[in-house]
């Protein structure tokens, strides 16, 4: 078990190092393992691609995201595209039994590091500089490799740089080779990401397989922003010359229009074997178009819409023979090596365009790519602010883990849409999902609710029985909402369940077993019920294996102006009008405190719509709405004392005022401001804040 990492696990500790969620990246190493100082690692396109997109392009926030990721999990693993890549570094030190002796490796030496770092151990101190057009960053810091790491000198690979790009396809280039060598195809082609990723494969492809007659590599003609010469002949020839015959520039996202162009312009139709290693959605379409009848088409990952070729294949009524890489051993390792080795000199072209690209590379092409106030979703949640979406990043990455969660936030945050997207990306998906709010269950019927309970087993109880929310919810998510409001007689028993997986109906003596995976939410923070002895420390711990805190509205106010929109759309379309609303009138919003939080403001621009006179939703409208709501939370305060009989004008008059200048310093920000809102000296402004505590 040593011998790949099992003792590295953290948690879940009954997991392998590859799917576990977190690792021990700690420095020292044992016997069996050896640390490698890391120089370069080379992210696999579709994580790297991702987490670009998530920080809007901004080299800073690519940068805190991957040293994030890494602090948090000890290794480099995205949870949304479930890869990782390849490493490169210097040897330090080695353990006893760490290296076996046909290795050869030695303290000191420069490898490759060719298995997923999604399994490997590491840390990073530092990011110096980001290679967009290959996916790479070179860093500072360390890896814990071991005995069954397979690791490559560098020295054999005759200094190409492009060594990790080979490294991290090795297993997808050796098996497109030998399938193409045992079904003897001539024509060949190759859906690629980029010119170097079709160049590898097409040089794979070719190699010992002289029966080949043909090779075409396609791109997407977004690559033309960068590569303006790209489908030169002249270009091709002297880049690709004995490797690629053509290189075309299509747009993959139109399968049809394509292959209308490749058959009508280009001439070229029922290709032997196709290869596919663009995930673009579109690009297996086109694939299946261009594969002759009993053709071979090769996936280079199965994320490469393995499903949506062969449905559409099927759709066609059309024979095709699937393949994808089936196995990682040493022949692929050893493949690549050859590989790198024979292709050295050509790579000279490939990093002559990339310079000419410069330093966006294969980003070059995207310009705005978000702008401030533009609106994007996730499942039905709607925002724009970069709180939110590294908020939204955690909850998909989060729900890949079939770990139990707690979700944090004030009322009206969304913490319910928050479950449906950990359901929605769980491996849970289709299974079902219960809600419950502990709150409405009452504490003497609570164990007979949660887990069931035989007929006749108390007065009152059904003859048939009753199945348990638990036993409603196996092999989904059971979500208790309002958790704080279960008892500590109740939270024991849930405790015990969560521990063994196990527990009987009330009036039963048979053990039911259950698979449930429970995301728990609540409005108080339940470390601060910890400290008051309303909530069990221990049940506290089973449950927190991952914690998601939704911010409220206030520390989002990016998201006011997308979400009035996005309300205003929905409830336009439900109340049968057509209203807008100006620029002054979204300021007004999101001057406002709304401790209800998103909640609160769907409900007032449904009141905007319903009550505003003009098809365009001015400032004033929002001053009326908002000021009437802040008089009628003052006449229930009211009423609320007047029940009391007895009213202390002196303390209702100080509480109003406290909640005054409360309003004020958020609406003005600075105590100048605030003054100014409520005409009083600013003086008097700080020593009322002292007065009430506000400092």
């Amino acid at each position: 078990m040593k011998n790949f990492g099992i003792d590295r696990v953290v948690r879940p500790k009954w997991n392998l190092p590859m799917t576990a969620w977190e690792l021990d990246n700690s420095k020292e190493i044992s016997d069996t393992e050896m640390r490698v100082r890391i120089t370069m690692l080379h992210i696999e396109w579709d994580s790297f691609s991702q987490i670009c997109h998530s920080c809007n392009f901004d080299e800073a926030s690519i940068k805190a995201k991957i040293m994030y990721m890494v602090e948090r999990r000890g290794k480099l693993h995205n949870p949304y595209t479930n890869s990782g890549g390849v490493l490169t570094g210097k040897i330090e030190e080695i353990g006893k039994q760490a290296i076996n002796n046909k290795s050869g490796l030695k303290v000191g030496d420069d490898i490759i590091c060719a298995a997923s770092i999604s399994a490997i151990p590491l840390k990073i101190d530092s990011i110096d500089y980001i290679d967009y057009s290959l996916g790479e960053i070179y860093c500072q810091g360390y890896a814990i490799l071991f005995p069954s790491t397979i690791s490559v000198n560098t020295k054999s690979l005759g200094g190409n740089q492009y060594s990790m790009l080979y490294f991290d396809e090795s297993s997808a280039l050796e098996c497109a080779n030998r399938f193409a060598k045992i079904n003897k195809f001539e024509t060949v082609g190759i859906m690629a990401r980029d010119i170097a990723n079709g160049y590898i494969f097409a040089a794979a492809v070719r190699k010992n397989n002289k029966h080949i007659k043909r090779v075409i590599v396609f791109v997407d003609n977004e690559l033309k922003n960068v590569y303006s010469d790209l489908d030169n002949p002249e270009i091709v020839k002297e880049t690709f010359d004995g490797f690629v015959d053509d290189l075309i520039v299509v747009d993959l996202s139109k399968p049809i229009d394509a292959y209308n162009y490749l058959l009508e312009e280009k001439g070229i139709e029922n290709l032997d074997y196709i290869v596919l290693s663009e995930n673009r959605d579109g690009a297996e379409g086109l694939a299946v178009l261009l594969c002759k009848e009993n053709g071979g088409m090769f996936f280079s990952s199965v994320k490469n819409n393995y499903m949506s070729a062969a449905l559409t294949a099927e759709s066609m009524g059309k024979t095709i023979n699937t393949y994808s890489f089936d196995t990682f051993t040493a022949i692929s390792i050893g493949f690549t090596v050859e590989l790198i080795r024979e292709t050295t000199d050509k790579m000279v072209y490939i990093k002559k365009y990339q310079q000419k690209a410069g330093k966006d590379g294969r980003f070059g092409y995207i310009t705005d790519y978000i702008k401030s106030n533009k609106a994007s979703e996730v499942d039905g949640f709607v925002y724009s602010s970069k709180v939110t979406k590294a908020m939204l990043d955690e909850v998909i990455s989060v729900s890949k883990f079939d770990c139990n969660v707690i979700i944090e936030g004030e009322t009206g945050t969304g913490k319910e849409m928050v479950l449906s997207l950990i359901h929605e990306n769980s491996n849970r998906s289709n299974k079902p999902c219960v809600k419950i709010n502990c709150a409405t269950i009452q504490e003497g019927l609570a164990e007979s609710e949660f887990f069931g309970y035989e007929g006749g087993a108390f007065t009152g109880a059904l003859n048939s029985g009753k199945e348990g929310y638990f036993t409603l919810a196996n092999n989904g998510i059971l979500f208790l909402d309002e958790i704080s409001e279960l008892s500590l007689n109740m939270q024991s028993k849930l405790l015990r369940v969560l521990q063994t997986n196990q527990f009987y109906k009330v009036g039963g003596t048979e053990q039911i077993t259950v698979d449930v995976r429970v995301v728990c939410a609540s409005n108080i923070p339940l470390e601060e019920m910890i400290a008051t002895g309303k909530f069990r420390k221990d049940l506290y711990y089973r449950l927190n294996i991952a914690n998601i805190n939704i911010p409220p509205l206030r520390a989002r106010i990016e998201d006011i102006a997308v979400l009035t929109e996005h309300f205003l759309k929905n409830y336009g379309k439900k109340y049968g009008v057509n209203k807008t609303i100006s620029g002054d009138a979204i300021e007004e919003l999101k001057d406002n405190t709304w401790n209800g939080n998103v909640r609160e403001l769907e409900n007032t621009v449904q009141r905007l719509i319903i009550s505003s006179k003009n098809d365009r939703i001015e400032a004033d409208d929002v001053n009326r709405i908002l000021n009437k709501s802040s008089y009628d939370k003052l006449k229930v305060n009211f009423r609320a004392k007047e029940k009391d009989e007895v009213i202390d004008f002196r303390d209702y008059m100080e509480e109003q005022e406290k909640k005054l200048i409360v309003f004020a310093l958020e609406k003005g920000k600075t105590t100048r401001k605030a003054a100014e809102i409520l005409n009083i000296p600013q003086t008097t402004l700080n020593r009322k804040k002292i007065k009430h505590g506000l400092e």
